[in-house]
């Protein structure tokens, strides 16, 4: 048996340089063709994130006579306050023919010198995903891919605060009625 490591090195052709360029060309061209700069690692990531987000707001249903879901949210201060928050964030679902379309609307807030109760609209961007048959499609986007990742990420904790705060409102408007009525607690 010939010992492997005495023996030359072999040769391996390399391809050519320009081979990586059309490969990453048509990485980046193919399946997120509408969301802007290629990155695809990070939009897998906000792509994750913002399916999350429709999941979660998608539960929290449509109010009694509308035929959409809409829901507001705030993102800023680390606590339950939302007039401590800048961000202002309005989601809209509807069903249109075969799909559904979500728009985020991100309106970012100042203070006013006069009022510091007071904050007026400053700018306002928009995000529009489609979602048909499971699968989101970016549609029109005012951020870049390295916005979107950290947006999409304090919107989604921004919509669970949201329901965790709903939730424990009704269980408290539970627990009063419950212990008016003589009935046992919220579970």
């Amino acid at each position: 048996m010939p010992d492997l490591r005495r023996s030359a090195p072999i040769e391996r052709s390399q391809p050519p340089k320009a081979w990586w360029f059309f490969a990453a060309a048509a990485v980046c061209l193919g399946p997120f063709q509408s969301s802007g700069p290629c990155a695809p690692a990070e939009e897998a990531r906000y792509f994750l994130t913002l399916k999350s987000i429709y999941t979660e707001v998608k539960e929290m249903g449509a109010r009694p006579g509308e035929n959409f879901i809409q829901r507001e949210f705030f993102i800023g201060a680390p606590d339950d306050d939302d007039t401590n928050k800048n961000i202002s964030v309005n989601i809209f679902i509807q069903t249109v023919e075969d799909r559904e379309d979500m728009r985020i609307e991100v309106t970012y807030m100042e203070r006013t010198p006069e009022n510091e109760k007071v904050k007026l609209a400053k700018n306002t961007k928009f995000l529009n995903v489609l979602i048909q048959g499971g699968a989101l499609r970016i549609a029109r986007s005012d951020y870049g891919d390295r916005e979107l990742g950290r947006l999409t990420k304090d919107i989604l904790e921004s919509v669970k605060n949201k329901k965790r705060l709903l939730r424990l409102k009704s269980c408290l408007d539970h627990q009063e009625r419950g212990a008016s009525l003589g009935r046992g607690t919220c579970g």
